[in-house]
Parts: structure tokens; sequence; C-alpha cells
């Protein structure tokens, strides 16, 4: 469902009207109203529903309507700044409407005319940008990038420069922009040559009828189910027919992330079912794979055991280090802040100083002319002409250089609008240019369209053996090569201690129980990132070597790690999100890491029954338990509407 949009138009009046502007704006859906001051810009930001946005836009502003909807129409965040435009809601909103409050504002006292006391009383011009870098102070303002070759600019005057602009947004392809923009820059070579080169017009097929991304994510969730019960028959036209629905699935997987940029239709249970979808796909593809396998006498699923949890292991060194550096980024931005304002402050004080320095030896040259000025009189004169001559040289010198330096910028200008036009009418290419070595990398690594890729193409043409064989070697260097290189960056890096957020974010992520001094100590290291994917490399490990040494323990190890992963990975989602994990469901959870590990070993040593291990009861009961727990909390935290969306490439 579409948030309602109020745009307040403000500012000072271009000399053409904005009537454009508004007939834009109106076409977005938004209610356009005007504000003459910021009493009635407060009024107008108040008025507002509490689910609702405000928009306040510059009645200068030319720009092309895609540049419109990027700037008021995104979701994602509380508060955006474009050219031109402020957008807020929720609480964003709440402290615009105060701040206006507290601006000077004497339209209610305006006096007609071109007295004095009318110029006085004149409404305040408000400028968006402006009230942006105040409003930045309070709290943080996602600024808006703009393609390459959308135009948004401001301009009031003459009308030749008006019409210029005009005739730019007119020429844009501003289609071609967005459907290039709703494809991620950084996907693998699979999913950009073999999907992403059509999949982008079906998801505008999908936003020409109204479709939204949840329901394409609920139909690759179910086509990729579809094809695991294909998988399980054990027969090859199952397996192909489970290829098959696998590649389908990632095509609808690709389209509702596409749809929702093209559209711009993000939601909170969106963001949460895209991420979470693509693990329980993977998963049950394998489970699919292990049981039909089985059916024909070939045992996989320690093979499938193990592939899970290679990959979840993968993405959680993954989710560590980037929440590593996320937090070194901030401290680093935040050491050169205050650097930046020590340098300032001293440059002040410098400046002051030389000040007084100057002031003084001023003085002191005054009362020596002074003593001697009656006979350098006419030398004084004679001193002033020259130097009134050498001014006014400087003078018409400086006035040369600007009128130079003002000619190099308008054709400069000018050729960064010829190459914004040649852009905007010519071929938009869909990424930009990658080198062989890139793409090679991008193979190697094994993202998720090069490994969906390669689970079809050998489930169509061989057995699941040979499937999960592959994926595992291959998986295994991918994940030598990447953590060998995010090792030596993190050794090679500065040695900056790590901040609480991260150390924090860290032992959440570990699903520990005991929170020791030395642990504290561990994830604060340079290498403390890898911390949380050893501790639950460990505890896969654990699971898979009890459940390898019991007759028919292994399905139900295969459920169990299944509702320890989803745990693992719902707690790193929520970091992502910014939204704290509470401390009561590693209770919950069987007393965390260290309480399921002591759980399965003392069930190991439970005697055998006539039918089952104790173990497989121990299995059977946790999978059910801990499924129980983790997925009713998990939906109903990200049911709430209240939840924070999450990242765009959190999936």
């Amino acid at each position: 469902m579409r948030i309602p949009t109020i745009a307040v138009l403000t500012g000072p009046q271009p000399v053409d009207g904005d009537g454009l502007l508004r007939a834009d704006l109106a076409a977005l859906g938004a209610t356009v109203v005007d504000a003459d001051g910021p009493a009635a810009a407060a009024r107008a930001v108040a008025s507002a529903s509490t689910a609702g946005r405000v928009a306040l836009v510059d009645r200068r502003l030319v720009a092309h309507r895609h540049a419109l909807r990027l700037a008021i129409d995104d979701p994602r965040w509380a508060a955006t700044h474009a050219t031109g435009v402020l957008t807020v809601s929720g609480p964003a909103r709440e402290l615009l409407a105060t701040r206006l409050r507290t601006l000077p504002d004497l339209t209610a006292h305006r006096v007609e005319g071109i007295s004095p006391a009318a110029k006085l009383t004149a409404p305040r011009p408000l400028v968006p940008d402006a009230l942006a870098e105040q409003l930045a102070e309070q709290l943080p303002i996602h600024e808006v990038a703009l393609p390459a070759g959308l135009v948004a600019t401001l301009v009031d005057a003459p009308l030749s420069a008006r019409k210029d602009a005009y005739d730019r947004v007119a020429r844009t392809d501003g289609e071609a922009i967005r459907l290039r923009r709703a494809v991620k820059t950084d996907d693998g070579l699979f999913t950009t040559v073999f999907v992403s080169s059509y999949s982008r017009f079906l998801a505008r097929w999908c936003a020409q009828r109204g479709l939204s991304p949840n329901l394409i994510t609920t139909l690759s969730l179910l086509v990729a189910v579809v094809g695991a019960i294909a998988a399980a028959t054990g027969t090859r036209g199952g397996y192909v027919a489970a290829a098959v629905a696998l590649y389908v699935s990632f095509v609808l997987d690709c389209t509702d992330g596409q749809l929702a940029r093209y559209a711009l239709n993000f939601s909170r249970v969106g963001s949460w079912l895209d991420a979470t979808c693509d693990r329980v796909k993977e998963y049950a593809v394998y489970a699919g794979l292990a049981f039909g396998s089985a059916r024909h006498g070939d045992d996989v699923w320690l093979l499938a055991a193990l592939a899970m949890a290679l990959q979840t292991v993968r993405h959680h060194v993954d989710f560590a280090f980037h929440e590593a550096k996320r937090s070194e980024t901030a401290q680093h931005e935040a050491k050169r802040s205050e650097t930046a304002q020590h340098e300032a402050k001293r440059s002040e004080t410098a400046q002051h100083e030389a000040k007084r320095s100057e002031t003084a030896q001023h003085e002191a040259k005054r009362s020596e002319t002074a003593q001697h000025e009656a006979k350098r009189s006419e030398t004084a004169q004679h001193e002033a002409k020259r130097s009134e001559t050498a001014q006014h040289e400087a003078k018409r010198s400086e006035t040369a250089q600007h009128e130079a330096k003002r000619s190099e910028t308008a054709q400069h200008e000018a050729k960064r609008a010829t190459l914004a036009d040649d852009q905007s009418a010519g071929s938009l290419p869909d990424s930009p240019s990658k080198s062989l070595s890139y793409w090679a990398r991008k193979v190697v690594i094994l993202p998720i369209g090069e490994r969906w890729a390669l689970i079809a193409l050998l489930t169509a043409l061989s057995k699941p053996r040979t499937t999960f064989t592959v994926l595992l070697i291959w998986g295994l260097i991918a994940a030598a090569y990447t953590t060998a290189g995010r090792v030596r960056r993190s050794l090679a890096g500065p040695d900056v201690p790590r901040g609480p957020a991260a150390t924090d974010a860290l032992y959440a992520m570990s699903d520990i129980l005991a929170r020791p001094l030395a642990e504290a100590r561990r994830l604060g290291s340079k290498l403390g990132w890898l911390v949380p994917p050893v501790y639950h490399a460990f505890e896969y490990a654990i699971a898979i070597a009890l459940a390898a040494e019991i007759h028919g323990a292994m399905p139900v190890a295969f459920a169990y790690l299944g509702a320890v992963m989803y745990h693992h990975y719902d707690i790193v989602y929520r970091i992502r999100a910014s939204v704290p994990v509470p401390r009561w469901l590693t209770i919950a959870g069987a007393l965390g890491f260290e309480g399921r590990v002591v759980i399965l070993v003392l069930a190991s040593f439970i005697p055998a029954h006539p039918a089952h291990h104790g173990l497989t009861y121990a299995f059977v009961a946790l999978a059910a338990y801990l499924w129980a727990l983790f997925l009713t909390e998990s939906v109903r935290f990200w049911l709430r509407p209240t939840t924070a969306l999450l990242p765009a490439d959190a999936g």
C-alpha cells in the first residue's frame, strides 16, 4: 500500500512559475500545498497522518519525474535529501515541525508594498537544502544519489536557463534509467548474463499490473518447494523438473528485488521474507535431493548436512566481517570529524593570534609614523597615490581572472550537460564495464546465482552425491579464498580498538550464554569477527559428528540444524536492522550454543532403544521445540509495525 505524501512547495518563486513541478508531484500521487513561511510549513508538516510522509520542495526545482520519485517515494529512510527536496516521516516529521516552529515568521504582520516595513516583514524563503543541513545535526539524513543523466537542478532565472533545464529533462530517457537502477550492480556473472538481462522487464510488467514484491517472493518459495518435492522422488524426471524449478525460482527471486527497486515498493515484511526465503529454498532443495537419493539406496544426508553447514558458516563469516568493518568505518569517520574540528579550532586560534600580532605591529608603526609625519607627509601622499594605482591594477587583474574562471565554468557545465544528454538520449549501459579478472573472482567465490546454477545443472545431469560433492569442494575453495583475504586485510589494518556497539553485535551473533571478560577481549581483537562463525561451525560439527554415528539419525539432525541456523540468520537480520537481540531468546533456545552442545553430548550416552538411539529422540525433541520457538518469535517480531527494514543486501 502506497504511503500518503504531502508535497509542501516553498522557497522563491521562479520566473515562469511552478506549474510543471506541481503537475509532476501530483502525477506521483502527492498532495501539493503551498507554504508562505515557517509557520505555514509547520502546519502542513503537522497535518500529515502518522503513517504519512512530508516533502518540502523548492519551487525553483527543475527535475525529471523519476528524480522526484526517488526523492519522495522511497520508504526505507525516515529522512532523505536530494537537490531541492527534503522528505521526512515518523519521528523525523515531528523534529522538522518543531524546527520550523522555532524559525522567525513575520507573515502575520506583513506589510504590502515597497516600503522598508514591507521588506522587513516579507516572508523568509524556506530553502529545503538549508533545512536539511540544520536537521542533520539532530538525526541521520539519507542523501539520495541520483543516477547519471537524471536531471535535478535549482534554477529561478533567467527564463532561458529554465527552458534549457526543461529541454534536458525532455531528452532524458527516464524509463531506461529506471530499469537500469532496478538491477544490482554487484551481481554475479550468471545472474547478470542469464537472468537480469530479461528479469527487469518482467519486474516492470509486474509493476504495471500492481503485483507486489512479496507476492513474487512467495511464488519463488512455492516453486522451489515444488522442485524439492520433485527431487525427493529420486527419478531422473524428478531431478530434471527440480532443476527447471530451481532456475524459475531464482528468476523470480531476482525479479522480486528488481520490482521493489523499480516501483520503490519496500516493506519490513518484504525485506525479512526475501532474506529468509533464500535460505529456506536452498536448504529445502538439499533435503529433497537427500530424500530422493536415500529412496534408491544412496544415503547422502551427511553430505547434505555438511553442505548446509558450510554455506551457513560462509554467510556468517561475511556478516561478522562486514559488521566489524562497519564499526571501524564509523569510528574512523568520528575520529576524522573530531580531528577536523580540532584543526579548525587551532586554525581559528592561530588566526586570532596573528591578527593580534598584526594589530600590535600596526600600532607601533602608527606611533613611529606620527613622529616623522611632518617630514614624510609629501612622501606618504606620493606612496598613497602609487598604492591606489596598484590596487586599481590588481582589481582589474582580479576581474579578468574572474571572467576567465566564469568562462571556464560555463564551458565545463556545457560539457557536462552535453554528456548527460548523450547518456540519456543514447544507450544506457546495464552495468559499469568490468574486467575478466573481476568476473573470474565473482565465479570463484560461488555467489547465489552460480551456486543455484551449479545445483540445477548437476541435479539434471548427475546424481545427488555428485551434486553435493562438487558443491562442497567448490564451497571450501571459495571459503578459503574469501576468508584468507579478509584475514589479511584485518591484520594489515590499523590497530583501532573495536567499539562497544560492534563488540555487542558480535557477541549477540555468537549466540552464547556466558560472557566472561576473556570473551570481550577476543571479540575486540583484530580477528574478533571470526569468533561467531567459529562457534557456529563447532556447534554444527558436533551435531553432524554425533548423528553420523547413529543409524537413521542424520535426517532428524538435519531438521535440528535447520532450526538452529534459522535462529542464527534471524539474529544477523535483527543486528543489520539495528535492533537489539533479546537475551531471553538465547536462554530459551536451550541455553544458547553451550547448552545445546551439552544436551546433545549427554543424549549420546543414553542407552539405545530397541528401535532408535536416545540421541535420535533428543534431535527430534530439540528440532520440534526450537522450530516452534524461533519461528514463532521471528514471525511475531518482523510483523510488528515498528520493525525497521533490512538493508537492501541483507539477503
